[in-house]
């Protein structure tokens, strides 16, 4: 079989992000760090654009379809690279340079090379290696920044680490025992036994779920890791969540049924780590729990962790549903998700100026931004007290033209379910609005200033700035087109 020039096309950003590798093993310069990293993420994302492009004129080429990806996967590509072109942004404008500097940008390039792995994997084996691989480059940068970190302060993450390698191990020896083999493909055509199908699915849960902030330890073991991170650790581990939220859906979509007992267990513990995440935020705006921190960082991550868990919860709910609703449902679940972590990306991006004038995280402490930052101002507001809206608007308007077709048909326990998520996800994002606004208020209206400035901080490109603004709002819109015109596209994104 001969290889088409859309197969190269199709592989070079995995070409590119492992030439990013050698190139800062074998160079060591901490001159032209930053260029390299955004030079890297544009070339993928275009790639990633043009290769969707492709996949849709050309939906009968034999060799780009079973040699390489589907179209949903080359949507998630893009996303990821969307996520790197921020990253990149926040290493130009929030990072000095700091020793070994080379072994940072080497994992990064090694952890979105592993994003890259994780949705184009085709085995269990293939998925928890590259997803193994992740989730240590992710503590291990964790410790390459301007300030040095005592190792105790991940230690609970690491801890919760091991609990993943080890579930997922479980996971795939249950996995072949009862059918006999790794790959997804054959999961649609083999019957799962009950008992299998129940602790693959707590299995799969504990183990892609417990690093970024699920079941059994959510905010406990990254609390540490939000505040004293930088943002582009953050903007790393976010992506991750997202990746790993659609993964967890993936896989669970392929070998759970609606009478699973595992589905209400799942209920349990996302609806459980919904109030956990949404208590955390509070404290933290509010009270001296963690000692008068007010952390940006770590209000965020707790609204990271919420989504994930909110996510979780809806799309257990939804399984109860009789198709065809169940697929609408779904379908629009990943809308949600998909939009909701473009606003989060977008309002992180807004801070790329308090963390560029200022090591402060302490929102209180900021102030005064607005007269020379209204471009960063109007972008926080954007992100967080308006875009929210026309999705939350499309989300629940649809939501209920399907409830009003099938509620005659659902049972007690369901309606009692779904009104229980229904109210978590409308109070999520009132706390998610009250947080936002706060930060807003105090670092844009306040003229109390009480932080100190960086000795020497980096002139920021306002155009490259407000261009990639642009490029994050255009996605958000390209995101409700598609959901307006392409149904079941979103389905696609959880299923193999």
């Amino acid at each position: 079989m001969s290889l088409s020039p859309i197969f190269f096309i199709a592989i070079f950003p995995a070409a590119l992000l492992i030439s990013g590798v050698i190139v800062s093993l074998v160079i060591k310069s901490d001159n032209g760090r930053d260029k390299i990293h955004l030079i890297i993420s544009l070339c993928n994302l275009i790639t990633s654009l043009i290769v969707i492009m492709l996949s849709i004129l050309f939906p009968n080429r034999v060799i780009f379809i079973n040699i390489l990806y589907s179209p949903t996967q080359y949507f998630l590509m893009s996303i990821i690279f969307l996520f790197q072109v921020i990253f990149s942004i926040f290493i130009k404008y929030t990072s000095k340079d700091f020793p070994n500097s080379f072994l940072f940008d080497t994992f990064s390039f090694l952890i979105f090379l592993g994003l890259l792995g994780i949705i184009s994997s085709i085995n269990f084996l293939t998925l928890i290696s590259f997803f193994i691989l992740i989730i240590i480059m992710i503590g291990m940068i964790f410790y390459f920044g301007e300030f040095r970190r005592e190792f105790n302060l991940l230690k609970n993450y690491f801890i919760s680490c091991g609990i993943s390698i080890i579930s997922l191990m479980f996971a795939a020896l249950i996995l072949y025992i009862d059918t006999g083999t790794f790959e997804f493909s054959s999961l649609g055509n083999i019957a799962l036994s009950e008992i299998a199908r129940n602790l693959l699915s707590i299995l799969i849960i504990l183990g892609l779920g417990v690093p970024c902030g699920l079941f059994p330890f959510y905010v406990f073991h990254l609390k540490k890791y939000f505040q004293e991170s930088d943002y582009f650790h953050f903007v790393i581990l976010m992506t991750f969540n997202y990746i790993s939220t659609i993964i967890i859906m993936r896989l669970l979509n392929s070998i759970m049924n609606s009478n699973s007992i595992s589905l209400f267990i799942i209920l349990i513990i996302s609806g459980i780590g919904v109030v956990i995440a949404i208590y955390y935020i509070i404290l933290e705006l509010y009270t001296s729990h963690d000692g008068f921190t007010y952390s940006i960082k770590k209000l965020l991550g707790y609204s990271l962790i919420c989504d994930s868990n909110l996510i979780l919860l809806l799309f257990a709910n939804f399984y109860l549903f009789p198709e065809p609703i169940r697929n609408n449902l779904l379908n629009l679940l990943i809308f949600l998700y998909t939009s909701l972590i473009i606003i989060k990306l977008l309002l992180s991006y807004s801070f790329i100026v308090t963390a560029n004038k200022s090591n402060e995280d302490n929102f209180r402490l900021l102030g005064n931004f607005w007269k020379e930052n209204k471009i960063f101002g109007l972008l926080l507001f954007l992100s967080g007290l308006v875009l929210i809206f026309p999705v939350i608007f499309t989300f629940f308007y649809s939501l209920f033209l399907y409830y009003e077709l099938i509620i005659s048909l659902l049972n007690s326990l369901v309606i009692l379910i779904s009104t229980i998520t229904i109210i978590l996800l409308i109070i999520s994002l009132l706390i998610y609005l009250l947080f936002i606004s706060h930060i807003f208020i105090q670092v844009y209206i306040s003229t109390n200033v009480s932080y100190l400035e960086r000795e020497s901080s980096v002139k920021i490109n306002k155009n490259l700035i407000i261009s990639f603004s642009i490029l994050l709002i255009a996605s958000l819109l390209g995101y409700l087109f598609i959901y307006a015109f392409s149904p079941y596209w979103y389905l696609g994104l959880i299923s193999f």
